[in-house]
């Protein structure tokens, strides 16, 4: 049966990837952030 990790767990997995796995997991992760913030702009500047 599959459970869910917990937080420590999914930390410590992600420790324990290739630098390189590690690294395009970030970048995937700042570039749904930095679309998240282009979609929620507002014209007028302020959310």
């Amino acid at each position: 049966m599959l459970r869910r990790k917990t937080p420590r767990e999914e930390f410590f997995a992600f420790e324990k990837m290739p630098a390189a796995e590690r690294e395009r997991i970030r970048s995937e992760g700042q570039q749904e952030i930095s679309d998240i913030l282009e979609k929620s702009k507002k014209p007028w500047g302020r959310p």
